[in-house]
C-alpha cells in the first residue's frame, strides 16, 4: 500500500489514502500526515482523501498536524474543514481547544459558513465540555443552521434540549 500512495495515477494515490484510514493501517499515518500537509502530493482530492482517512483512524498522535492544516489558509478549504473533522473525531482537550478557537474566529468574523458548520458537528462529535461557552453563544446565530445545529451540538455534550424537545 505504501507504494500506491505514490503511484503516478492520481485517482490510485486518492483511493488508497482513503482506505488506509478505513483499514485501520497506522503504520502509514506519518505517510497520510505528509500527503495531507501538501509535502509528498499537490493533488487536493488526493490531500483531502489522506486527511479522511486520518479522521477513520482518529489517532491522537495526529493532533498536531491536524491543527496545523486546518490552521493554515494556504490550504484549500475542504482540506481544512475535513482537518476539523478529524479533530472532533479524535475528541482531545488539545482538538477540543483549537476546534473552539477556530470556530470563535470564524464566529466573529462570520466568514466560511460551511466551515463553521463543519466546526461545529466536530465539536458534538467530541463531546467536550470545552465547547458549551462558545456552542451556546452561538445560540444567537442569526443564521439558523448555525443555530439549530448549536442546539444540536449542546445536547449531544450536555443532554439538554435548549428550547428543542429532543426526547
Amino acid at each position: 500500500l505504501k507504494q500506491r500512495l505514490s503511484d503516478p495515477d492520481v485517482d490510485i494515490r486518492k483511493a488508497t489514502a482513503l482506505a488506509v484510514g478505513e483499514a485501520g493501517i497506522s503504520e502509514l499515518i506519518p505517510e497520510l500526515v505528509q500527503i495531507m500537509k501538501g509535502e509528498t502530493e499537490s493533488d487536493k482530492d488526493t490531500r483531502r482523501a489522506a486527511t479522511q482517512g486520518l479522521r477513520e483512524l482518529a489517532d491522537p498522535s495526529t493532533t498536531d498536524a491536524l491543527i496545523e492544516v486546518m490552521n493554515n489558509d494556504d490550504n484549500h478549504v475542504e482540506i481544512r474543514r475535513d482537518a476539523s473533522r478529524a479533530l472532533g473525531d479524535i475528541g482531545s482537550d488539545k482538538a477540543v481547544t483549537a476546534l473552539v478557537d477556530k470556530l470563535s474566529a470564524l464566529h466573529e468574523a462570520q466568514v466560511t459558513r460551511g466551515f463553521r458548520l463543519d466546526v461545529i458537528r466536530a465539536l458534538s462529535d467530541a463531546k467536550n465540555t470545552n465547547a458549551v461557552s462558545l456552542l451556546e453563544i452561538l445560540l444567537e446565530d442569526q443564521d439558523a443552521d448555525i443555530h439549530f445545529l448549536a442546539a444540536a451540538a449542546l445536547f449531544e455534550i450536555t443532554g439538554k434540549g435548549y428550547g428543542y424537545n429532543r426526547t
